[in-house]
């Protein structure tokens, strides 16, 4: 039903064919070129399709014909006009005087009766106006030439014409489309209406400029019998780099207005339309995928478009529309098992925002069925692109069977995002929540406060100087089991050292500032003497009399007063205060022994 199944010569070989001979059909191939030497041959061109393999396109034999009529060319010259007796005979006696013949049918009115009929020509077009070419006489030659202009900037890149009419009337004798090459023009018999069709088709990716008006199709006629002729001219299909301007013999309005209000107003709420209308009734759905991307200029997005729903098809089409302030087409990637490209899809302009894809094989014997990926366009992130949603809108779905029956069709939309995860989701300063180390440095203020929490040696180091009797016993039996984890840094420091001590002048001072600047290492070198010169001037026999009278108690009691008196210590300073001075010395150095006891074996235990 239209030019799409063509043989020719095999494409590009140069072959010519040979009279009669059967050869290799090419599909889609060259022109097959052959000679007629005289007028009125008779031209057979026979092709056998009956081997013919559609998924190799190979087995399709052709032979071309060429035969003479034989009776004229020996009849008539060779036998009649070298007989003599016509001039001996004829001329001579009868025809001189016989001038009856020449006068009588010269006169007669039977010639002009057989001469008058004319036919009368006029012509139609879905496409172009209709006209009235007036009386034509029999054998008479004439002109229907048509002109085009293309309706915008693009180039036509394809079409399929047709010329329908009587050959009883009329008789093609050439046509020609001078401003387009490789075109194919073929002439049959439309055996429903008895018409003779030619028909024509052509296609460049490359395009055809008919930015002014030029020659589109011109064919010459010759009438053949007397009465009414039509001749109608078809523009089946035509095809610039952006739009179809004809379709199926239908002249189709500019899509060009649609895209431009349709996207900036309804770019989100396009989405939402197609998800509940095409399901219900449509057989064949077509659904654009949904995309994210970077609003990186140069970045590739492509957007998958599916067959969602596919009863069996044949060939289709179906066009996409975007914003090509934010995208631009660069490829379109076919699923040849499922939607291969047609021969004649239109080619792919950059600068435009909308594109029609033609998908599957008019000729094919065999539908494609199947869902999935059909195609995938292949986008590019415009310079001016900027971030948010832009719609993929599917319009002119049209979807046709192996029989080239139409099938219910349905789109769906779809749309790219650009930019809209990348700026919410990781900027939300996800590194600052290291504020954690910040909070974690400040707890190291525990060995700040355990540092200070070696007071004790503050009232203990400078109080034993009696090494003899301190380090003897104690150490051994109490310092380095239980005293120095338990005891002596709580109750030592706290009842007894730090409190009775700064009562009494004497003690309190002295291990106030000695102690922070030696803490340990000069612990008996630096105190001892320190204690030694206070205590023996004012009464050394009773101090020694009181350490040796009370050494059994200073390991017995020692401890036991220093818990013991934490409740009353008032009681005990007072006593201290108003008593004599050798029994101060006496509590004091039992104080100081008990204590430097226990501070020793702290030292030997570390």
């Amino acid at each position: 039903g239209s030019w799409a199944a063509n043989w020719g010569v095999p494409k590009n070989s140069g072959f010519k064919p040979e009279n009669g001979v059967e050869f290799d059909a090419g599909w889609d191939g060259d022109n097959a070129d052959f000679e007629v030497d005289d007028d009125n041959a008779t031209v057979t061109v026979r092709i056998d399709v009956s081997n013919f393999d559609l998924a190799s396109k190979t087995g399709a034999k052709m032979t071309i014909t060429v035969s003479y009529d034989e009776e004229p060319t020996t009849a008539v010259p060779t036998t009649e006009e070298p007989t003599t007796e016509e001039p001996t005979t004829v001329e001579p006696t009868t025809e001189e005087p016989s001038t009856a013949a020449p006068t009588t049918e010269e006169p007669t009115t039977e010639e002009p009766t057989t001469a008058a009929p004319k036919l009368h020509v006029t012509t139609t077009s879905n496409y172009y106006p209709a006209a009235d070419l007036g009386d034509k006489a029999i054998s008479e030659k004439f002109n229907v030439d048509y002109t085009l202009q293309q309706p915008d900037e693009n180039k036509i890149v394809s079409g399929t014409w047709r010329f329908e009419y009587d050959a009883d009337k009329v008789v093609l004798t050439n046509v020609e489309m001078p401003n387009v090459s490789d075109a194919y023009i073929n002439t049959y018999v439309d055996s429903e209406t008895g018409k003779t069709i030619t028909m024509g088709t052509f296609s460049d990716v490359n395009g055809y400029d008919f930015a002014d008006e030029k020659d589109f199709v011109k064919a010459e006629f010759q009438a053949l019998n007397g009465g009414e002729e039509e001749i109608k001219f078809v523009v089946v299909d035509l095809i610039n780099e952006e739009w179809v301007i004809v379709e199926n013999e239908v002249i189709k309005d500019k899509p060009q207005p649609e895209p431009t209000t349709v996207e900036p107003t309804t770019v989100e709420p396009t989405t939402a339309e197609p998800t509940t209308e095409p399901a219900p009734d449509a057989d064949f759905i077509i659904k654009a995928g949904t995309v994210k991307a970077e609003p990186a200029a140069g970045t590739t997005v492509k957007v998958p478009v599916e067959f969602t729903k596919n009863p069996g098809y044949g060939y289709g089409y179906v066009r996409a529309t975007w914003d090509k302030n934010a995208l631009i087409l660069k490829n379109v990637e076919y699923n040849d098992s499922l939607a291969p490209k047609q021969f004649f899809a239109a080619p792919i302009d950059s600068t435009s925002d909308t594109y029609k894809v033609s998908f599957g094989d008019m000729m094919t014997l065999e539908p494609f069925n199947g869902t999935g990926t059909a195609f995938t366009l292949v986008f590019e992130v415009a310079d001016s692109a900027a971030a948010g949603d832009y719609a993929i809108t599917l319009t002119e779905d049209e979807v046709y069977t192996t029989e080239i029956e139409t099938i219910n069709s349905a789109v769906i939309n779809g749309k790219v995002t650009l930019g809209t995860e990348p700026t919410t989701a990781e900027p939300t300063t996800e590194e600052p929540t290291t504020v954690e180390p910040t909070t974690e440095e400040p707890t190291t203020v525990e060995p700040t406060t355990e540092e200070p929490t070696t007071v004790e040696p503050t009232t203990e180091a400078p109080t034993e100087e009696p090494t003899t009797e301190a380090p003897t016993e104690e150490p051994t039996t109490v310092a380095p089991t239980e005293e120095p984890t338990t005891e002596a840094p709580t109750e030592e420091p706290t009842t007894e050292a730090p409190t009775e001590e700064p009562t009494t002048v004497e003690p309190t001072e002295e291990p106030t500032t000695v102690e922070p600047t030696t803490v340990e290492p000069t612990e008996a070198t630096s105190v001892a003497p320190t204690e030694e010169t206070t205590i023996e001037p004012t009464e050394e026999t009773t101090a020694t009399d009181a350490t040796s009278a009370t050494g059994g108690k200073s390991t017995g009691d020692s401890t036991g007063d220093s818990t013991g008196d934490n409740g009353g210590n008032e009681g005990g300073n007072g006593a201290v205060q108003t008593g004599n001075a050798s029994m101060a010395i006496i509590i004091l150095l039992v104080l100081i022994s008990a204590t430097g006891a226990i501070y020793f074996a702290r030292k030997k235990v570390k």
